[in-house]
């Protein structure tokens, strides 16, 4: 799954930007990348961001984009780059935008998958959070006993994010039909191997 770190950034400031006042849970953060690079995946074939991504006690990590929301682990250029669009908030655990993203780096079907995840964030039950949500998922919850055992984060696969969907049908946002799915993996099984013999 092929990784850019300014678009990450840039989705990042994505979500920042919807919320009110240009703060966003770094937390929430986290979840709606989650949903939209699944929901990009099961109907299209590839990730938004092509993070790499861990189930932890909270639900799925993508790694990367939790080093640009805490400021941390990143080289000099990209921390420089993170800075003009983002500042994290550390006492409040938050994420703020400080310029408007940059459109360029997202495809009309990576607008339709970000907005699909932020319209879960909208819908949510009473009293559920986001990483609730995201615990109704089977990538996440093929983990869910190692991680009550202990283990504080287990590598995911993103060939697990098109895994049949939740029983609990009113957590499937995603639109595509099994077969497409289905299909969708195979294209992406078949690009991630073509890249690894060319990589």
């Amino acid at each position: 799954m092929s990784f850019d770190f300014k678009k990450t950034v840039q989705t990042v400031n994505f979500f920042a930007r919807k919320s009110h006042g240009r703060d966003i849970s770094k937390l929430d953060v986290l979840k709606l990348i989650f949903l939209a690079d699944r929901y990009h995946l099961r109907k299209y074939g590839r990730a938004v961001t092509g993070d790499d991504y861990w189930a932890m006690e909270l639900g799925p990590v993508p790694s990367v984009a939790k080093n640009i929301c805490d400021a941390c682990s990143l080289e000099p250029s990209e921390l420089e780059y993170v800075k003009r669009y983002l500042d994290s908030k550390e006492q409040n655990k938050k994420v703020h935008s400080r310029a408007q993203y940059d459109r360029a780096f997202f495809s009309d079907s990576d607008i339709e998958a970000m907005e699909a995840a932020w319209k879960v964030k909208m819908n949510l039950k009473k009293g559920e959070s986001l990483p609730a949500f995201t615990h109704h998922f089977p990538e996440w919850k093929r983990f869910e006993t190692k991680i009550k055992l202990g283990d504080a984060r287990v590598h995911m696969s993103p060939e697990d994010f098109f895994l049949p969907s939740p029983k609990e049908k009113e957590y499937e946002y995603c639109p595509a039909p099994r077969k497409l799915v289905e299909l969708n993996k195979e294209f992406f099984l078949d690009n991630l191997a073509w890249d690894r013999y060319w990589g």
